[in-house]
């Protein structure tokens, strides 16, 4: 029997590696339950066990409050996938090689003024 169970595992996981119809068949949608910083529905834990699971996620994501979120959804698989607010993400290090240009750039035309 558990050789059955095996195989039928090992045909549903190639298939839905191979067709997008069957992985959203048996594995599901993403559900968003955050959409512009407003709850699309409230999670059904109780209520200061889900904030302290909502802002300890938006810690892990560098955020401090769940209002810097832009957008969350929750995966087939349970993950909990949220994106900060663009005015709340952290710079990249393109945004600190741009300042650091500008600073050159401002330092050198002070410098050739004296």
């Amino acid at each position: 029997m558990r050789v059955i169970e095996f195989e039928v595992n090992l045909g549903v996981n190639r298939l839905t590696k191979i067709s997008p119809t069957a992985e959203r068949l048996f594995e599901g949608r993403a559900t968003m339950i955050i959409d512009g910083s407003r709850h699309r529905f409230r999670i059904a834990l109780p209520r200061p066990a889900a904030k302290r699971a909502s802002l300890n996620t938006v810690r892990l994501q560098n955020g401090d409050d769940i209002g810097q979120v832009d957008c969350g959804r929750l995966e087939p698989g349970g993950q909990l996938v949220l994106t900060l607010k663009p005015a709340e993400r952290g710079a990249t290090k393109a945004d600190v090689a741009g300042l650091i240009d500008r600073l050159c750039r401002v330092e050198e035309i002070l410098t050739t003024r004296r």
